[in-house]
Parts: structure tokens; sequence; C-alpha cells
């Protein structure tokens, strides 16, 4: 019998499980807050932690992707095809000599197909779960081997804060945030790239030539609840700050919060 005849006369588990979408882990704007990247190349990856993937077959079920998908469900039929010509294909390292198979994950998270590989993702499902049961559990489960592996991890409580501030930005502030790349290094088929997270702030309550300031992001998180705490009012005692230190310091630039 064959593997798409298999996932529908004895569907795995998982296959009525929704398949999550990607879009949902990393928002557009959250790039701006990624403070490291690891990507690995030739990566064994257990397809069970595999739960969703970027468009095309979101939504759907893994059995719906399988047997009637949403997106270029002739491309899925000839991936079917082709495993049944060569089954040990995402076993034996061919995968990642060819077209390959790419995964991200975010702080964690489980695995998302990502920028290709949605099609080979739901046939590696099938083909790990009936490899597994037919070894009748010898060895353990089977995982693939070349898929190309992403892992992001974001600045959330920094993402969350910012958020909340850009919705005050009529009340005389403003910052944007911004991304340093600090360090790149890379061993054997990993490599890991980390950043800097880094805003610059602009404060216009107190006077027409504003303050403003660069701000790690320790830094800025503690005037953004500054800030949000008072819902953006200047209250008497941050008023005597900006007036030392602008007369007694002759600073008339700094962001006025507490140190």
């Amino acid at each position: 019998m064959s593997l798409f005849e298999t996932i529908q006369s004895d569907p795995p588990t998982w296959a009525n499980d929704s398949i999550q979408s990607w879009d949902d882990i990393l928002q557009h704007d959250m790039t701006d807050f990624v403070v490291r990247e690891t990507f690995e190349r030739d990566a064994r990856v257990d397809m069970r932690d595999v739960i969703g993937q970027s468009g095309h077959d979101a939504g759907q079920t893994w059995l719906e992707a399988a047997v009637n998908p949403q997106y270029k469900a002739t491309k899925m039929a000839r991936m079917f095809d082709l495993y049944e010509r060569n089954p040990d294909y995402y076993f034996n390292g061919e995968l990642g000599a060819g077209d390959s198979l790419f995964l991200s994950s975010a702080n964690g998270s489980k695995w998302y197909t990502d920028s290709g590989g949605n099609h080979r993702t739901v046939v590696a499902k099938s083909a790990c779960d009936r490899r597994f049961r037919d070894a009748k559990e010898k060895g353990g489960y089977p995982g693939i081997r070349g898929a190309v592996a992403y892992r992001y991890e974001i600045d959330h409580e920094s993402r969350d804060l910012y958020l909340k501030f850009r919705d005050h930005a009529g009340k005389g502030l403003a910052a944007r945030p911004e991304k340093r790349e600090t360090s790149k290094r890379s061993v054997a088929s990993t490599t890991v790239i980390a950043s800097d997270l880094t805003f610059f702030a602009t404060d216009f309550r107190f006077n027409d030539g504003g303050r403003s300031q660069p701000l790690d992001a320790p830094e800025f998180r503690k005037f953004a609840r500054h800030f949000l705490a008072r819902d953006g009012k200047v209250d008497g005692r941050d008023r005597l700050r900006h007036l030392w230190m602008g007369y007694a310091r002759g600073d008339f630039e700094s962001l006025i919060y507490p140190a």
C-alpha cells in the first residue's frame, strides 16, 4: 500500500490537527526585534515537532493538506509519488543536497515550514510515522536528515513596550528601533548571528527643541514604563528634573526618566 493510501486508511494521531500559521509566530514587524539567529544546514528534525507552515495549507488539517490541499494539489501528488520512488530520500541526506526543507522556530517554539518545503513537510511527517509503525518502535522515532533550520530569538518584552509606547506618539514622543549585528560565528554546519537592539527616542514635552538620545533595550524598557505609568503626562518631579538638568548641568538633550 502506498504512503498516500496509508495516510487515508490509517491516519496518524496528528492527522486531524490543524496546520498552524508561522505568520502568527513571526509577524512582519518582529524582524526588528530579533536579537539572535541560528542557522543550521543538514539538520536532523523530529517531524512530530513540526506543527505549521507559512501560508499555503495553514488552517487545513494535515490530512486535508495531504489528500485535498488548498495550494498546488498536483505538486502534493507529485511529492507523494516521488517518495514511492525513493523512500529513503528524507532519511539518507539527499534532502539536503536538493531543494531541502526549510524550518523556522521562534523563542523555542515548535517548528514551522517557512520559505520552502511545505509539500515535502506533509510527506515527511507521514513517512516518519509510517517508518516508526513499520519498525514496531524499534530504535525510537525516526527523524529526517537534511533540513535547513532557523532559530530566532525575539525580544518580545521590548517589542510589546514599544508598541504601547508608539500608540502615544501624538503626546510629544517618538522612538524607532535600530538593530546592529555584533557577531557572526560559524562552526561546521551552524551559523549564529547576534545583534544589539537599540532605540532612538525623542521627547518634545519639555521644550520645542526636544530631548533625545539612543537607548539600549533595558534602558528603553525603563523609559517606556516610566512614560506609560503616567499616561504620557509630565508630572512635577519630571518638570523639576528637566529644569535641574538643563540649568544646573547644562543638559537639555538627555531624556527625563529615573536612572
